[in-house]
């Protein structure tokens, strides 16, 4: 049996962030990943930060990402000093573009509550648009323009954010699936097919895969995947400062010419298989906005599955009735944005029990759903 003051259960962003600010501070952590350190949705998603646009107007939701946004300058260089590892983070922005009546219709309405809320968004004319991305198609009609949004490369954190616990002393167990739990007022015993584990405290990160992780504690963590698949494509250089979006669809700029592309929702249970009528579909789009791509090299395509929940909110914080099992899941889109003021708050708790920005989040929500 392997002893730590943690266990964390899942070694994605959320996980491995975690399980660094409980270690920064002295305790002993265990993180048990069931493949490789961010081999799921955090290596796979685009690395956008965008609290505005991703949100339909305000409220808890978006205020948590708000708060993470705000954390990233200082999260990125801390993370660079601990680890060398430079994540890439950028604020230069986001671009919603408008092609139709509709894209205007749903314009006027953001821009309505954005004014009401005292939050930064900018209309933009067609030539305004091209002036700061001259790659897009001369062809759209303007755009919205989020000054503070950004971007991060979701790869480089995971690798960044493993490298600076391991240096804080995270012991990382990887290639081992949770098979059962156990836990009384004295602790928590987590056993996989390697060992047994016992702490004081296990938070459970498992993203699309929480479910079956809360149905071996014997509590409903009612959270399920959603399928989204994704396009890379080769250019020599880069082609966008910021992040292009429109609709479904996004345009994603990374170092050494990648672009990023995707855009799909499907909830299809764990089918990781990549398709052609979604692959045709996210290229069709991609080539609407910006048609300077049409001659670019597909390098890369894959899927990678969403931690959804029924009200669209994460799940953070003490699972009812086992007061020392944390959860810190179903962040759907906002993994990677969430990522900062997550470990934040699940390290606040479990080390002073500060539950303070959790109750609109807290697991107890679906017991009586």
């Amino acid at each position: 049996m392997k002893s730590s003051d943690v266990i964390i259960v899942g070694g994605g962003a959320i996980g491995c962030s975690i399980a660094w600010r409980l270690a920064q501070v002295g305790l002993s952590v265990s993180v048990i990943e069931r493949d490789v350190p961010g081999a799921g949705a955090s290596s796979s998603a685009g690395g956008m930060l965008l609290p505005q646009e991703e949100s339909n107007g305000p409220g808890d939701m978006l205020n948590l990402m708000l708060q993470s946004r705000a954390l990233y300058p200082a999260f990125s260089e801390e993370l660079h000093s601990e680890s060398g590892i430079d994540i890439e983070f950028k604020s230069k922005g986001a671009l919603k573009l408008l092609l139709d009546e509709e894209d205007e219709r749903l314009a006027d309405k953001c821009l309505e509550w954005h004014r009401r809320e005292g939050l930064p968004l900018e209309r933009l004319a067609s030539a305004e648009v091209l002036e700061i991305e001259p790659n897009l198609s001369p062809e759209l009609g303007g755009g919205l323009f989020f000054p503070n949004e950004g971007q991060v490369g979701n790869r480089k954190l995971v690798v960044a954010l493993v490298a600076a616990a391991q240096v804080a002393g995270v012991e990382f167990h990887n290639g081992e699936e949770m098979l059962g739990i156990r836990a009384d007022e004295k602790g928590v015993e987590i056993e996989t097919g390697a060992d047994t584990y016992s702490g004081a405290t296990a938070v459970l990160c498992g993203g699309a895969w929480s479910k079956e992780i809360g149905d071996r504690l014997g509590f409903g963590l009612p959270v399920f995947p959603y399928k989204g698949q994704m396009v890379q494509l080769q250019v020599p250089a880069s082609m966008f400062e910021r992040p292009i979006l429109h609709g479904g669809a996004y345009i994603i700029s990374k170092p050494v010419g990648r672009v990023i592309c995707g855009g799909t929702m499907e909830k299809v249970g764990f089918d990781k298989r990549v398709t052609g009528e979604a692959i045709h579909s996210i290229l069709e789009n991609t080539l609407r906005i910006a048609p300077s791509l049409s001659n670019a090299e597909v390098a890369d395509t894959w899927a990678c599955f969403r931690p959804a929940t029924p009200d669209g909110l994460p799940i953070l914080g003490r699972i009812p009735g086992s007061p020392n099992i944390i959860a810190a899941t179903g962040h759907f889109r906002n993994g990677i944005l969430l990522t900062p003021v997550t470990a934040e708050l699940i390290a606040g708790l479990v080390l002073k029990g500060e539950e303070e920005g959790l109750a609109p989040f807290a697991p107890g929500r679906f017991v009586d759903g």
